[in-house]
């Protein structure tokens, strides 16, 4: 395998630390062509929702990248079988505060439960027998709303398609076989969806040169089987580099709607908060056999909104909107670098609590929220 330096290669400063041996087990920033872009851009999709969050990369390797998610993650610990690939990765990523490298069995993590905001795992299932006792362990581990992202190659397209046969791999699965793992515990997954929602402000096109039918199919495709097995969500949102607007004005999703509709998936998750519901009407007319997520709070303002106006853009919403149909959320994830975890748990109690005066004027059971619950204030309510 031809290699080099990874100064010249990688988004990463490695301090001139000398590389680590390629055998081909483990893949090495040197490493170049197909097998480097391959690496690299799973920990580059990655490296998008880790702000803030603590994070563990089960089968870390050489270390390159847990030292990636580290410039913009809370804390990351990389976790890896070999003593070699650990003492390396402390050697050359050492420089990094909230980085630590540990040696450890994924599929016997030794770490305590729910321990962890996110965990990635690339390119391990198919090192290890114990398949089902690994993903397991990642669900222990995971705190409540975490996020887990696996990958591994499809068997028939990397070995019998190609007739190629990797010494290090103990058992490649089918794609088949990946979507029965994934019933070993996560209750739904959620997948990125960037190039459908955006055709509106792509003047029809999703700026790729290829239509929006062709991103519907990979979707589709991507989800297939899923649904048997776990809730499958859609996410879908404006935008949030470092808790900034992409746009100046407020996007309609009304040109995407005919598009989403089709997509194979459970839950379509959309910014309603941050445009005060100017697309309400439209999503519920359009978006006819999955349910809705609405964001009822706004991830960029630090203004935690009160109950009362969650309650009010519940109500238009259910003008529009079945009941059974309506989830409440966010209008995307936190985890950026200007909010912190106080604003964020609040904004979180008000989603329960305007929710809660919504299910009183329906005659509906409430939802249980220590957070407004008097018994548990350290100081005295005012009335």
């Amino acid at each position: 395998m031809t290699q080099t330096p990874l100064s010249q290669r990688a988004p990463i400063d490695d301090h001139g630390a000398t590389a680590l041996e390629f055998t081909g087990e483990r893949f090495t920033p040197e490493c170049v062509r197909e097998i480097w872009y391959e690496h690299w851009h799973r920990y580059l999709f990655a490296r998008r929702i880790v702000a803030g969050k603590r994070v563990l990369d089960a089968a870390c390797g050489e270390g390159y990248g847990s030292a990636l998610l580290a410039a913009s993650a809370d804390s990351v610990l990389g976790v890896d079988i070999a003593e070699s690939a650990v003492a390396h990765a402390r050697q050359r990523y050492g420089q990094h505060a909230n980085l630590r490298f540990e040696q450890g069995d994924c599929t016997a993590l030794s770490c305590g439960d729910a321990q962890f905001d996110l965990i990635v795992s690339f390119e391990t299932l198919e090192h290890v027998a114990a398949q089902q006792e690994l993903i397991a362990g990642f669900a222990r581990a995971l705190a409540p709303g975490g996020l887990l992202i696996v990958s591994s190659p499809d068997k028939r397209t990397y070995s019998e398609k190609s007739g190629f046969r990797n010494e290090f791999h103990v058992r490649e699965l089918y794609r088949e076989e990946l979507l029965e793992l994934s019933g070993s515990g996560c209750p739904v997954i959620q997948m990125e969806e960037p190039n459908i929602h955006l055709i509106g402000i792509q003047r029809g096109g999703t700026g790729t040169g290829l239509g929006v039918d062709f991103f519907v199919k990979i979707f589709n495709n991507t989800v297939r089987g899923l649904r048997d097995t776990t809730e499958v969500w859609c996410h879908t949102c404006w935008g949030n580099p470092a808790q900034q607007r992409l746009f100046a004005t407020n996007q309609s999703y009304k040109d995407a709607l005919p598009h989403l509709n089709q997509l194979d998936v459970d839950v379509i998750t959309f910014e309603c908060c941050t445009s005060d519901g100017m697309d309400l009407e439209l999503i519920g007319r359009e978006i006819t056999d999955k349910k809705i997520a609405i964001g009822v709070v706004n991830h960029r303002d630090l203004q935690v909104e009160r109950p009362e106006q969650v309650a009010d853009l519940i109500r238009r919403a259910l003008k529009h909107i079945p009941a059974e149909r309506l989830i409440l959320s966010s209008d995307c994830g936190f985890g950026r670098e200007g909010m912190s975890r106080r604003i964020a748990f609040f904004k979180m109690v008000s989603i329960v609590r305007g929710t809660n005066i919504v299910r009183r004027e329906l005659g509906l059971p409430e939802a249980p929220c220590l957070a407004a619950d008097a018994r548990y204030a350290i100081a005295d309510v005012i009335e």
